[in-house]
């Protein structure tokens, strides 16, 4: 899950910074497809901006 999170929000050569909408839905649907853990996921969603930033830090 956290692999998924740094993809959608990082820049990509094939596009920009996903915004947080289109990234929340994408994770609502890996949880509803069961292809993460729910309880993890919505962690990390109640801590977005959290996460974000500390992403943020270790990549600059």
């Amino acid at each position: 899950m956290a692999d998924i999170f740094a993809a959608l929000t990082e820049e990509r050569p094939y596009r920009g910074i996903m915004e947080k909408n289109a990234v929340l839905s994408i994770l609502y649907k890996q949880i509803k497809g069961g292809a993460i853990d729910p309880e993890l996921t919505h962690l990390l969603i109640d801590n977005y901006d959290l996460a974000l930033e500390a992403r943020n830090q270790i990549t600059g």
